[in-house]
């Protein structure tokens, strides 16, 4: 089954390049190119336990934070997707600032 996941993510993956290739700059289908040459890169269950790393903490000044800069692994899981650490970032800001007013508002 986690086989038939990774395949799949591949397929995936491959039709985003494909799609995107048109738009998007030379080096970020390289990348996938690169990831397409090497079928065990990562699997399914792996590539989300590693971004299940991602976490967000309350720090000592009540705001919540991410707790550790995003890894070079979770970007280019990340890039595989069209995302990259400049959206993660961006989104964590919103949810601290979303997770703020709730504590702030009890």
């Amino acid at each position: 089954l986690a086989k038939i996941r990774a395949k799949c993510l591949l397929i995936i993956m491959a039709q985003k390049c494909e799609a995107r290739n048109a738009h998007r700059r030379l080096g970020a289908y390289d990348k996938c190119e690169k990831m397409l040459k090497k079928p065990n890169y990562m699997t399914v269950p792996t590539a989300l336990k590693e971004l299940e790393k991602i976490v967000m903490i309350r720090q000592l000044d009540g705001l919540y934070r991410l707790d550790h800069a995003v890894t070079a692994t979770q970007k280019t899981i990340l890039d595989a997707f069209g995302l990259s650490e400049g959206n993660v970032r961006y989104h964590a800001k919103e949810i601290g600032e979303i997770l703020q007013n709730k504590t702030t508002g009890d």
